[in-house]
């Protein structure tokens, strides 16, 4: 069923209730609907289908902050808030779906603050390799609401590795490695670079088009490529094309597509956007 909210935006139901509009505003199925008008127009260059699509992305974009649960699980509807495991993923997959079809900008970076707010906790299989710096590091471990029930202190004489099964947002605090090997298997470590952090590249959204980010003028950024590493300074704001944001090395990076730092990964804190 298609209805209007009370803002005048268009609306998929995927669970239509009468009267129209007082359906709960489910968002996984709206944004499926919304790939099936994609579909469509190409099939057909419906111009109807074209303005459905238009018209879908504006009401996207118009309740993401409805959507969006910051630092915690995305909402599975409108009308109920209610914070969901399995649909999370399924939004920041949908959205970034359709970033790519219509090349918005802004749906990219929506994409990319629901993966920040809670990222794929398993590490897979084998899971990752972490580092940890020399010196003192509080280990916890959580209840199921977040609340910490113990903690110790791990004193390191010099850098050590760990394997991580998990990386994971705790509710209502920061991203955590819960180590699986180690003097500190069965704990949670905080993610903090450069004291504890996972090596490699994970977390990776591809962006096609590229995104626009700027280097900020006088700033030296080291980059890097692999084991290397490079700095680029422009003496003026300058800007930059990225087409992938990953997690490497436990900091979020950049793969810039253009300028003097093409096909090198750029720390993202470093780029003012746009």
């Amino acid at each position: 069923m298609v209805a209007r909210d009370g803002a005048g935006h268009l609306w998929i139901h995927e669970y239509p209730i009468d009267p129209p509009g007082t359906s709960d505003h489910t968002y996984n199925g709206f944004m499926f609907a919304a790939l099936g008008l994609w579909d469509y127009y190409a099939l057909t260059r419906s111009p109807l289908a074209a303005d459905l699509f238009d018209g879908s992305l504006t009401t996207l974009t118009a309740n993401f902050r409805a959507l969006r649960n910051p630092r915690w699980l995305s909402h599975y509807c409108r009308t109920h808030a209610i914070p969901t495991k399995s649909y999370h993923p399924v939004h920041v997959t949908l959205l970034r779906q359709l970033s790519w079809l219509s090349g918005s900008e802004l749906l990219a970076a929506q994409s990319d603050l629901l993966a920040d707010d809670y990222p794929p906790p398993s590490l897979g299989p084998e899971g990752g390799p972490v580092h940890l710096a020399e010196g003192a590091h509080t280990l916890l471990r959580f209840d199921d609401g977040g609340a910490v029930t113990a903690t110790r202190t791990l004193e390191l004489a010099r850098p050590a590795g760990a394997t991580a099964s998990h990386r994971m947002r705790i509710e209502g605090r920061d991203v955590h490695y819960l180590l699986a090997d180690g003097p500190g298997a069965g704990w949670y470590v905080a993610e903090r670079y450069p004291a504890a952090y996972l090596r490699g590249e994970w977390c990776a959204s591809d962006h096609r088009p590229a995104r626009r980010a700027r280097f900020r003028a006088g700033v030296s950024v080291v980059c890097r490529r692999g084991t290397e590493e490079r700095t680029v300074t422009y003496p003026r704001d300058t800007p930059v094309h990225y087409d992938r944001r990953a997690l490497v090395d436990g900091r979020m990076m950049l793969r810039a597509t253009d300028g003097d730092a093409k096909g090198w990964w750029v720390p993202g804190s470093q780029l003012l956007a746009g």
